[in-house]
């Protein structure tokens, strides 16, 4: 199956990171939640790449944050040593910005990187953009070729912006991202049972363009709007989302890890020593915990090695 960004909300990736599907499982004591650490042990999903650059976290993926297109369509730079007409490929076009020095370490310049907590428009999506697609890497089509018209205006034809394959995980990059992953994973996952999703991007149907310098310039400004929106969003919306998100993984059941009205903690492959003193040492925000005090006893579930399990 190829999912639209759209169906793979928090809850959603969320349910593929800690039991590998995208519904909540019924059965809370099942040891095959227990999954080999490592690359490989995780959900693999398609991801329709079209919808996720039209009208997805993709849309902030704009051609002026290449270093290639800005050398490219630099104002004052020269371009008579350009042939009229000619297609230059990406390889040509790069080797001849970096012989004029224009273009410093060429390779991958057509590669950038955004993170989605710095930018925001008037969509109502920042949350899931934050949450599910964080950081994320993008590049212009190795396909892409570079032409100067009769008029000395240039051009980039097959212009295509391409999402790189992603992951969902609570390892995000900058600084308030890993401040946000070092609050919502202990929430989220206190038995540490998540694995690292991969988001395979299809991009099947994504439409190519012409690229022209008003485009370049159109793009600055959209961008620079990001940034602003962006700004006026980020801390309040990031860190005051975390408890909302808390709340609504704990009563919508997607971390309610509880079998027969009993918490579940989770052991691990490999020989483990469970008690329920386990869940008690988790911090006083830990849902599973304050939901622990309320009851009597815990299920301990165990993986397929040699294992102690300590009653309380």
């Amino acid at each position: 199956m190829v999912y639209k960004w759209t169906q793979l909300g928090i809850r959603e990736i969320t349910n593929l990171y800690l039991y590998g599907q995208p519904s909540t499982p019924a059965d809370m004591a099942d040891a095959s939640r227990i999954r080999a650490p490592g690359p490989g042990n995780g959900a693999a999903v398609d991801v329709n790449m079209p919808s996720f650059m039209s009208t997805g976290p993709g849309r902030f993926a704009l051609g002026a944050l290449s270093r290639l297109v800005q050398t490219f369509f630099r104002a004052d730079a020269d371009r008579d040593w350009m042939e009229t007409n000619r297609a230059y490929s990406m390889a040509e076009i790069k080797n001849e910005l970096s012989n004029r020095r224009e273009l410093l370490e060429p390779d991958k310049s057509e590669d950038f990187v955004i993170q989605q907590y710095t930018l925001a428009d008037t969509t109502d999506d920042y949350r899931v953009r934050c949450y599910v697609w964080g950081t994320g890497g993008f590049g212009l089509s190795p396909e892409a070729t570079f032409t100067k018209d009769a008029n000395g205006n240039l051009r980039i034809d097959n212009y295509q912006i391409r999402a790189f394959h992603d992951n969902f995980d609570f390892d995000g990059k900058g600084d308030i991202a890993a401040k946000g992953n070092a609050i919502l994973q202990p929430r989220i996952d206190p038995s540490k049972i998540g694995r690292t999703v991969s988001l395979i991007f299809n991009p099947n149907g994504l439409p190519t363009s012409t690229y022209t310098y008003s485009n370049y310039l159109r793009d600055q400004l959209l961008h620079a709007e990001h940034v602003t929106l962006g700004h006026l969003k980020a801390v309040a919306a990031l860190f005051g989302g975390i408890d909302s998100i808390t709340d609504e993984f704990w009563n919508s059941g997607v971390t309610r890890t509880v079998h027969d009205g009993k918490p579940v903690f989770y052991g691990t492959v490999g020989n483990d020593v469970l008690a329920q003193s386990k869940i008690y040492a988790l911090k006083p925000d830990v849902p599973l915990r304050t939901y622990a005090a309320t009851v009597n006893g815990v299920v301990l579930v165990a993986g397929a090695s040699h294992d102690v399990l300590i009653g309380g």
